[in-house]
């Protein structure tokens, strides 16, 4: 039986909601804490230096272990992290990343299981991936662990001295504000333009400026009798969606409340 097309992105979805429920970070070192008790991040570390991180699939991932995983992988947001770093994040944060890590180990070993790394355009990836991971690693090693981090002095006089690539000029971004002076309307049976004018604006003649509510396109709906010739004119239908131009006094309105938000 073919899978319909909308298959595979609910079955993500749902192996999404799955592996949440899977995840559980683990904050705090290894054991029982009492409830009222604080540990600051300094003290957790100096305690646990290499706490669990999660627990998915009846296995427990450590920190280590997750950022040793994470630098193969080669994720942009954890260049040059260590597990020192990772445990200062916010717990969230690092919750979003432990979450797509686990996600993607899931989905590798469904795709072992189903053999696709048989296919052919699959082995392609592989090898781009492996180049990848591969540039990964001596990067890492190469030059992560080979540059110091630079001082606090030593990043403040760069930025002194650098202090032009790091200027954003000033800008800003103009939205509108849409007060319209036409109401809806909903034509009745027995209703005509011109009498609809008459009832909503209180001016007949207003009648020249009553628009087709239609979502692309608000045409003038009236065409004067001398140019019905040329022009189509659709008699009026009950319940045709029509925008009607407002009173006087609610057209002042309007104006008054666009001058008090200018």
């Amino acid at each position: 039986m073919k899978c319909p097309k909308y298959f595979k992105p609910f079955g993500l979805i749902v192996l999404m909601l799955i592996l949440s429920a899977w995840v559980v970070l683990i904050a705090a070192p290894d054991g029982e804490k009492k409830p009222e008790e604080k540990t600051s991040p300094e003290a957790a570390m100096e305690k646990n230096p290499n706490p669990r991180v999660a627990k998915f699939d009846g296995k427990i991932l450590t920190m280590d272990e997750f950022v040793k995983g994470i630098t193969v992988r080669g994720d942009f947001r954890l260049y040059g992290s260590n597990a020192e770093q990772l445990r200062r994040m916010k717990k969230e944060n690092l919750e979003e990343i432990v979450k797509d890590y686990l996600f993607n180990e899931k989905l590798a070993k469904m795709a072992v299981e189903q053999g696709v790394a048989e296919d052919a355009n699959a082995k392609d990836q592989i090898n781009k991936w492996r180049e990848q991971s591969l540039a990964t690693v001596i990067y890492q090693k190469e030059v992560v662990q080979k540059c110091p981090s630079p001082s606090p002095e030593e990043v403040k006089q760069y930025y002194e001295d650098n202090k032009g690539k790091y200027f954003q000029p000033f800008t800003f971004s103009m939205r509108h504000i849409f007060l319209s002076t036409l109401k809806s309307y909903t034509a009745k049976e027995g209703d005509t333009l011109e009498s609809i004018a008459k009832e909503i604006s209180g001016d007949e003649n207003m009648v020249e400026l009553i628009l087709a509510d239609d979502n692309q396109y608000k045409d003038y709906r009236y065409v004067k009798p001398e140019e019905r010739a040329e022009k189509p004119f659709r008699p009026l239908q009950p319940g045709e969606k029509l925008l009607v131009p407002m009173t006087k006094e609610e057209t002042d309105a309007v104006l008054s409340r666009a001058k008090k938000i200018q």
